[in-house]
C-alpha cells in the first residue's frame, strides 16, 4: 500500500502541472487517492496500535470525505451540462433517416 501511495503521490505532483484538462482530472484522481490511503492506513495502524475505535472512525472520516469529493464533482459536472445540447451535425444524424 506504501508503494501504490507513492505512486500515486508522483504521479499527482507531475500531473498537476499539465495543462490538459484530462491530465488535471487524473491529478485530483490522484491526489484523492493518496489521501484516502493515507488516512485509512494511519487509521488502521493507530488502531491496532492504541484504540480498536481509532480504525472504525478513521473509516467515517473517509466516508464522509468521499462523499464531499464525489458530490463537488458531481455537481461540477452537472452544472457544466445543464443547458448544453448537441451540435447541430449530430443532432441531424440522430433524427434523420
Amino acid at each position: 500500500m506504501l508503494s501504490a501511495t507513492f505512486v500515486k503521490l508522483a504521479l499527482w505532483l507531475y500531473c498537476r502541472t499539465s495543462g490538459n484538462k484530462i491530465v488535471r482530472a487524473y491529478a485530483k484522481d490522484h491526489y484523492y487517492d493518496v489521501v484516502t490511503n493515507v488516512l485509512g492506513l494511519a487509521a488502521a495502524i493507530l488502531g491496532d496500535k492504541f484504540y480498536r475505535w481509532i480504525d472504525p472512525a478513521g473509516a467515517i472520516v473517509l466516508a464522509i470525505y468521499t462523499i464531499i469529493n464525489w458530490s463537488g464533482t458531481v455537481w461540477e459536472n452537472a452544472v457544466s451540462l445543464v443547458g448544453q445540447s448537441a451540435p447541430p451535425e449530430m443532432l441531424q444524424k440522430l433524427t434523420c433517416d
